[in-house]
């Protein structure tokens, strides 16, 4: 049984790495690196002490923001091209990127590694605790603390929750402004066979409320984790009840056609290889390439649309191609 599991871990081995080999060519063909080649290949040209030693001259200092979600790969980056000059801010609460490699473990080792920072003494490396929240009032900071102290006890120490952890409630309250609003967690039973029906009735319901004992719209703000099919039956729940909202369009923003022309214009200018973004561009009313040209274009198969396109309007004289290129 070992000699056969050895065996297929053999053939496992030869195959990811004739399909990484295989995928590399393509990439070189086209000319194209993905994002995960640009951090991998970054480490490598680090590893020349004479290419680090370069970079590291240019930063007088270096600050990360969001360092729960940096990956390994990422990190090894920062280390290699900083000396005693990396600021480093994170939030072990906030670490939502692990399904792309962030390790949230990295940051909390620094933390552990590092002393607590003393005017008196100043040593190379030390940590700063940022406690103080003055945005939140006083019960959802409780709150908050409350909920992260149960969830990070619970994760058998692997990543280290300390007092510091704990956010201070530091607000400044505006004149007659209440800093002891209530938090609640309401569990709405539903027998409908879309459930967010009935939470986004009870939330109308509950802002109407909120409404008509003097608080503004203005200040109140209905945040979903998705708002896709979401969004519009929250809006719809509100306008029954004669309530203006500013969300819940079933068109996105981004989906309006002046807003898309411009994103495909912006991607176009970022990275002309982006075919997709370069033909919506094209496309537009602003150059009018019709579906015909593009085709045309196409066909001249030179690797991306971009290369094909710069190929056409030089072999046929182009003046739609012409005018496109000189804006971009």
């Amino acid at each position: 049984a070992i000699e056969s599991i050895k065996r297929l871990c053999r053939i496992l081995n030869r195959f990811m790495k004739d399909l990484e080999n295989g995928y590399l060519e393509r990439k070189r063909e086209l000319a194209l690196l993905d994002y995960t080649d640009l951090e991998r290949f970054t480490v490598e040209l680090l590893g020349n002490e004479r290419i680090a030693q370069a970079v590291k001259k240019r930063y007088k200092r270096i600050y990360i923001d969001e360092y729960q979600d940096i990956s390994p790969l990422q990190d090894e980056i920062f280390k290699r091209i900083s000396t005693d000059n990396r600021f480093m801010v994170g939030d072990i609460k906030q670490s939502i990127y692990r399904f792309r490699g962030a390790a949230p473990d990295l940051f909390s080792q620094y933390r552990r590694d590092f002393e607590d920072h003393d005017p008196q003494e100043p040593k190379t490396s030390a940590r700063i605790f940022l406690s103080e929240n003055f945005r939140c009032d006083k019960n959802v900071i409780r709150f908050s603390n409350m909920v992260f102290e149960k969830l990070f006890n619970a994760n058998s120490g692997k990543v280290e929750y300390r007092k510091e952890d704990a956010l201070v409630f530091s607000k400044v309250s505006k004149d007659g402004h209440k800093d002891d609003q209530t938090v609640s967690i309401r569990l709405i039973e539903s027998s409908e066979k879309d459930p967010t029906v009935d939470e986004a009735k009870w939330v109308a319901k509950e802002i109407e409320r909120l409404m008509k004992n003097g608080v503004l719209g203005k200040d109140i703000c209905i945040i979903l984790r998705s708002t896709k099919n979401t969004a519009s039956v929250f809006a719809g729940a509100l306008m029954e009840r004669g309530i203006k909202t500013c969300g819940g369009s079933k068109t996105s923003f981004f989906h309006n056609p002046e807003v898309m022309l411009a994103v495909s214009v912006l991607n176009a200018i970022d990275n002309p290889s982006r075919d997709i973004w370069l033909a919506g561009a094209l496309k537009s009313p602003t150059f009018n390439i019709t579906a015909d040209e593009l085709t045309s274009i196409s066909a001249m198969k030179k690797g991306s649309l971009y290369k094909s396109m710069t190929a056409y309007t030089e072999e046929n004289d182009f003046e739609k191609g012409k005018v496109f290129l000189n804006i971009l």
